[in-house]
């Protein structure tokens, strides 16, 4: 069986354990929460809370790296920064700042995650209570957008008489003038405060009772990551369980200095991120701080302990992620070997400027996105804010590129104008250009939203298939305006509205509303329209999921049209409820997700008819869904020790219909809820990156676990030993990055099953390989392709090259041929 684990973000292909990778971070909250607080319990609380937070220091959680976009009704969120918290156990946070297009990228966890704070342009804080989630390294969202909504203005504990946490902010020579960023969590939302402190860095404020959490100090426009845990009681603070005066922060001394500019200027207003490099090739990073270049493009950081970090740039007109990497040895800051006074970062100059417009008329509030293309397809996305009078600029360097689409204020509209960067210069159509002129097509199509004779503030999601019998879609977001109409640029074609969102009551909406689009105008059902009056359907699906009768804690759900032609995502609340506008119809309860590693694939049919749910044509209040129980439990072993890992089962037995579950094994154990049934193990994979595929049968008997028809208490499954190592050289260095293929081959020669290994940090690479014959095909280093069609044998598990015993197969790129070079060979 053939399995591959890729993923495409922005365009480019990078690796990743999937579907899930473990690592290294500090999770400081959801412990806090399984803490009780109040009255004589609270010597307990503070003790229990310095030891769950000293605790979390050597937790591990899945990462991924995430895109997405936010938005406060039509308003993108731009150039704003988030407090992000999830909402399941072993919570952790993450600090995450926009772009002028709302966009954030950051590496979250699989799992349910809320906004808890926003900070705007104004340098405002607010609370909010935006919830999204994160499924498989992506937003579950539609659009990948999540809505700020409810947001409320925090507030600043200052002003009461009594003043019971009091200190001083500073970097151990001198004041500083700032805000603390702090969390009170014993509250029901875990409410955001800010406390200032003043010029010389004293800071003085009111708190009730309670635990609560420093999260960083906002400083200069900049941000500071500090974390602090501390408890109040009356007039006293706690810090360790021990009793302080005065809360005395010290920051790091600001002693490194950087700039930014291209060939001809500095660059004023840059944003620079710093992490730390916990381990790169598991994508394990830090957050550290958060600084904006001043008028000469000038910035400092504060030290550094020794380790590797990297920086990233975001600018109006340029932004690169992990621009820079470099190490600090002994305080001193040293880039590929060697020592530097300065961090000086030198971006590309202007090489593309363009209008926007919509006939002669200008197109503000805008955002163009356009891509790298390689002749092949597109491996890297870029994007530029449009300015007042219709006008965009971005610095890209020497290549071919194409305009993708357009995002204006209340939709957005997809393109397809190729065009090229040639010695700094713009050139189109084979000739240069000062400007690139961007004409959009008119709006084609234009609705509301109606319930009850009401217009509702809100966005729809509208889909266009591609191509005919397949699965691709073209996916477009329009929302409300000042008058309540949504609309979009389209081209003709088959279109449905897909979906949408409430403003009013932060909540989705699921229907299926199909039109076309023909000669440029609006057809519904046939009939030409000038307007397509949507009616929103009622709050017509009540349900909770319950787990051998109890209400599972959040998660999430997927419901789909009985057709299985349309899917829609509903997250569970704490008490397992939720809640949808479904459009009359037959749906299905396809899928649940729990938040304990397992998932559940269900059947569960209802019907919506007037706006009222049914089930065998029995009017019900609410759908209980009844996930199975778990019935099977195993352990991974890899040389008798238990190892994290990714088990995936197949059914068998079946022809007519295959399924496939999976299930993450923390230390060794993993857990399924499968129906009665025949199954399969037919797929591993190790943490530490290598795969197997151990063919191990059993059966599901009425919830009870049999193995060779022997009932079983569980299912353990030993991975293959190594059989396969080396190190990938290129000359005298090492390759840091890259996969190695290899091929199966059988008695004569034909190439029959394909393998293949990550390039590990260290230039290493493994495969746990059974006895056979094999061809080490190519290396892609994600650059170039180096193929080798070099034979070897495993034999009783014993590496053989020509014959020859081996323990490792080290592979020199420069022995290889080119990838034209192979197709001339063949």
């Amino acid at each position: 069986m053939q399995v591959y684990y890729f993923i495409i973000l922005e365009g480019k292909r990078r690796k990743v354990n999937s579907p899930k990778r473990k690592f290294f971070i500090l999770l400081l909250v959801a412990i806090f929460l399984s803490v009780s607080f109040g009255g004589s319990g609270y010597a307990e609380s503070k003790s229990t809370l310095v030891n769950n937070y000293m605790s979390a220091m050597d937790m591990k959680q899945d990462n991924k790296e995430i895109n997405g976009k936010v938005r406060e009704g039509i308003h993108a969120s731009k150039n704003a920064r988030l407090l992000i918290q999830s909402k399941d156990k072993n919570s952790n946070w993450k600090y995450v700042t926009t772009d002028a297009n709302g966009n954030f990228q950051t590496k979250l966890t699989d799992g349910n995650y809320t906004i808890k704070a926003i900070q705007a342009e104004d340098q405002t804080w607010f609370n909010t209570e935006a919830a999204f989630s994160v499924e498989e390294g992506s937003l579950t969202s539609n659009n990948k957008e999540i809505q700020i909504s409810n947001k409320k203005k925090v507030s600043s504990p200052q002003t009461k008489s009594v003043l019971n946490v009091q200190g001083k902010l500073s970097d151990g020579e001198r004041g500083l003038k700032g805000d603390l960023l702090i969390f009170n969590m014993d509250s029901e939302y875990e409410e955001f405060y800010t406390v200032s402190s003043k010029g010389n860095g004293t800071f003085a404020a009111s708190l009730p009772d309670g635990n609560y959490l420093l999260f960083g100090v906002s400083i200069d426009k900049g941000y500071y990551q500090h974390y602090l845990p501390f408890t109040v009681e009356g007039k006293d603070t706690y810090i360790y369980d021990e009793i302080v005066s005065s809360l005395d922060i010290q920051l790091p001394k600001s002693i490194y200095k950087g700039s930014v500019k291209d060939s001809t200027k500095p660059i004023s207003q840059a944003s620079i991120i710093l992490e730390q490099v916990v381990d790169e090739y598991h994508y394990e990073y830090e957050f550290i701080e958060y600084v904006i270049t001043d008028n000469k493009g000038n910035f400092h950081l504060r030290k550094l302990e020794d380790g590797l970090y990297t920086l990233s740039i975001y600018h109006q007109t340029y932004s690169a992620w992990e621009f820079l990497q470099f190490e600090v040895v002994n305080g001193n800051i040293v880039i590929e070997g060697n020592t530097v006074p300065s961090l000086e970062i030198t971006i590309p100059d202007l090489s593309l400027k363009g209008t926007l417009s919509d006939g002669k008329k200008p197109v503000t509030n805008a955002y163009v996105t356009f891509a790298e293309y390689d002749g092949e397809e597109f491996t890297e996305w870029y994007g530029a804010p449009v300015n007042k009078n219709g006008q965009f600029e971005y610095r890209l360097n020497d290549g071919f590129y194409q305009v993708i689409s357009v995002d204006e204020a209340t939709r957005n509209t997809y393109l397809s104008i190729p065009f090229e960067i040639r010695n700094g210069k713009l050139i189109q159509d084979g000739k240069g250009k000062s400007s690139l002129n961007i004409n959009l097509p008119p709006v084609t199509f234009t609705g509301k939203l109606i319930e009850n004779g009401k217009t509702l503030d809100g966005h729809v999601y509208v889909e266009r298939k591609l191509e005919e019998n397949d699965d691709h879609y073209e996916s477009f977001f329009a929302s409300t305006d000042t008058k309540g109409l949504f609309s979009l640029r389209l081209t003709d074609g088959f279109y449905s509205i897909s979906g949408g969102y409430i403003y009013e009551e932060n909540g989705d909406f699921a229907v299926y509303a199909p039109f076309e689009i023909r000669d440029g105008k609006l057809y519904v059902d046939g009939k030409e329209q000038s307007l397509y009056e949507l009616n929103v359907p009622p709050i017509s699906l009540h349900g909770v999921v319950l787990d051998g009768g109890v209400p599972v804690n959040y998660g999430d759900l997927v419901i789909a049209t009985v057709d299985r032609g349309q899917h829609y995502w509903k997250w569970l609340e704490a008490d397992g409820t939720f809640s949808m506008r479904l459009a009359d119809g037959n749906y299905l309860v396809e899928s649940v997700y729990l938040n304990d590693d397992t998932s559940a694939q269900l059947n569960v049919p209802f019907t919506i008819r007037d706006g009222k749910l049914y089930q065998n044509n029995n009017l019900q209040e609410k759908l209980v869904v009844n996930v199975p129980p778990i019935t099977l439990t195993g352990l991974l072993l890899d040389e008798g020790e238990p190892v994290s890992g990714g088990v995936e089962v197949m059914s068998i037995g079946d022809a007519d219909e295959v399924n496939f579950f999976w299930s993450w094994a923390e230390d060794g154990a993993f857990k399924f809820r499968l129906p009665d049934g025949e199954y399969e193990a037919v797929f591993v994979y190790i943490s530490d990156g290598t795969t197997d595929w151990p063919a191990i049968q059993f059966s599901i008997v009425n919830g009870q676990l049999y193995i060779d028809s022997e009932r079983a208490d569980q299912l353990e499954i030993t991975v293959a030993p190594v059989t396969l190592r080396g190190t990938v050289f290129s000359g005298d260095k090492i390759v840091k990055d890259g996969y190695v293929a290899v091929l199966s081959v059988n008695d004569l020669g034909e190439q029959i099953n394909w393998y293949d290994s990550w390039v590990y940090e260290n230039g290493t690479y493994k495969f746990r390989l059974p006895d056979g014959d094999y061809q080490l095909y190519y290396v892609d280093t994600f650059g170039d392709i180096i193929y080798f069609n070099k034979p070897f044998t495993i034999l009783e598990g014993q590496l053989h090259v020509d014959g020859v015993p081996m323990d490792v197969l080290d592979i020199q790129l420069l022995d290889g041929i080119s990838e034209s070079e192979q197709k001339d060979a063949a």
